[in-house]
């Protein structure tokens, strides 16, 4: 009998100890992208994100890519740990009229987070669906995506901005987004930023934009939320064009975010991982060149250059 309870009793640590060591798995989920040569390149980046979480959480975690223009089957999804959009919004969302399947992931304890364009629907039950599990979306005709220089001071002290320095770097940072007003999520705001004045008074802004011209007003570009049944959340504004992933310190953001929301420990000097050089990127690029080709890549270039030179 003693034998028996004893052998039961490994038999359980040992389940235990297994269930423990194994690793998170974070899917990636990309869709067409609209937009010109070099612009919201999707698959390029969950492709090279795929390889930079493998890089940086070292058999901690494990990500796979999940193209939806190449594969209807989504079943990859159904053992995550952490599921994060990087794709078009709107009607080119992958999750357009589909966001119950990150209602039912999320009710299974699976952690959501998105990136740029892919916080925004067209449909007002899309976004609550972003509300109620990221903690907010952007709001078409409330928030404001135009291209200026941001800099993010850092003075928050939570985890994921371990090892991250104060940066900033011109791009299209959307801003004024729509939060949540659920007092029973714990909202963390990580990195904000004040708009130029010149970008509140466009004619192009919303009103909601305008009314705050003047008043150095700190917007939120990335966040974290915690809901009430235990799962993670995340919206960051950035990731327009890949190539900012050479910015050591927006690269190390990202990285300690994607861990977080696989609920992973982040050391005191936050992930890193390499990053693929700027002609390799740009060879799978498969669009028609855009008309100022030699302008944008020119601008890409020396910021990937600067990027790689900075200590």
């Amino acid at each position: 009998m003693l034998n028996r309870i004893l052998f039961a009793f490994l038999l359980a640590v040992g389940m235990l100890m297994s269930g423990c060591g194994k690793q998170k798995k974070i899917v990636f989920v990309s869709g067409n992208s609209v937009h010109l040569w070099g612009d919201h390149e999707h698959v390029i980046m969950c492709d090279e994100l795929v390889k930079m979480v493998g890089e940086s959480m070292k058999g901690k975690a494990y990500a796979v890519h999940l193209d939806t223009q190449k594969t209807s089957d989504w079943s990859t999804l159904d053992d995550a740990d952490a599921v994060i959009l990087i794709s078009e919004g709107e009607n080119n969302h992958p999750l357009d009229s589909k966001t119950n399947v990150l209602r039912k992931l999320n009710a299974k304890g699976v952690n959501i987070g998105a990136f740029h364009y892919a916080l925004m629907f067209n449909k007002p039950e899309d976004n609550k669906a972003l509300d109620d599990l990221i903690g907010g979306h952007y709001q078409k005709g409330f928030s404001y995506n135009p291209f200026y220089e941001a800099k993010f001071e850092i003075e928050n002290n939570h985890e994921v901005l371990n090892g991250v320095k104060s940066f900033g770097y011109y791009d299209e940072w959307h801003f004024n987004i729509a939060f949540s007003d659920d007092k029973n999520k714990k909202f963390i705001p990580l990195i904000k930023t004040k708009v130029p004045d010149k970008i509140r008074r466009r004619r192009s802004a919303p009103e909601s934009v305008r009314a705050e011209f003047g008043k150095d007003k700190l917007e939120t570009i990335a966040w974290l939320v915690e809901n009430q049944n235990g799962t993670r959340g995340f919206g960051i504004m950035g990731g327009h064009v890949v190539w900012t992933l050479a910015h050591k310190d927006y690269r190390k953001l990202v990285l300690n975010m994607i861990a977080w929301l696989a609920k992973l420990d982040i050391s005191p000097n936050g992930l890193d991982a390499s990053f693929a050089d700027f002609d390799s990127i740009a060879s799978k690029i498969t669009k028609d060149k855009r008309g100022d080709y030699e302008y944008y890549i020119k601008d890409w270039r020396d910021f990937d250059t600067k990027c790689r030179a900075e200590k």
